[in-house]
């Protein structure tokens, strides 16, 4: 249960390191080099400041919720969904326009390749939150991430995005955890557990 809880919450803090107004995208990402060379795969779904991540891992599926400054991640096996408040706005909104975003983090265009199907501009930079090394392969034809490398004390960890669907309608229901799930609120857990 801790590692469903950890690895949620590292989903979520990489994801905050990439910034929807009036924006939706839904793509496929595949992260590797995680957790001593392991390898995630989600899917993920943004609709504005809402996002929401679906991870298959060994002890089942685990489905991230952010809305704004609020996060669950609810496990459809156990009926449950664990509440935790984010630090702050999930800046998620730098998808919309990431060339720009790149020029606010001054990076560099060091090159240009294919990922997959996509024609990108590669660009270098310092990750603003993890402080690393960072490039980011930005589709030309859609000003959107495909490739994301940091390069981490513990080695490179890479995220490759495919089906990515920009613009295309998401329903509100996917951002909503469902009604007769239980929730439980982590941060009024931990101010019970102090005392």
């Amino acid at each position: 249960m801790k590692r469903l809880l950890v690895v949620g919450s590292v989903l979520v803090v990489m994801l905050f390191c990439v910034n929807a107004h009036a924006f939706t995208v839904s793509y496929d990402q595949t992260t590797t080099g995680i957790w001593g060379g392991g390898t995630q795969e989600t899917s993920i779904k943004i609709k504005d400041e809402k996002m929401r991540m679906e991870a298959n891992t060994p002890q089942g599926k685990v489905i991230t919720m952010v809305n704004d400054t609020v996060a669950y991640q609810y496990i459809p096996s156990e009926n449950k969904a664990y509440k935790m408040m984010t630090k702050g706005p999930t800046n998620l909104k730098n998808l919309s326009d990431y060339r720009k975003y790149m020029e606010t983090l001054n990076a560099k265009i060091v090159g240009s390749e294919s990922v997959g199907d996509y024609d990108c501009d590669i660009y270098e930079f310092t990750d603003p939150g993890a402080h690393v090394r960072a490039r980011a392969w930005v589709w030309r034809a859609k000003n959107f991430p495909v490739k994301y490398e940091m390069d981490m004390a513990s080695g490179l960890i890479t995220t490759v995005m495919k089906n990515i669907k920009v613009n295309e309608k998401i329903a509100d229901s996917e951002f909503t955890v469902p009604a007769e799930v239980e929730i439980i609120d982590m941060q009024r857990a931990a101010g019970q557990s102090k005392k």
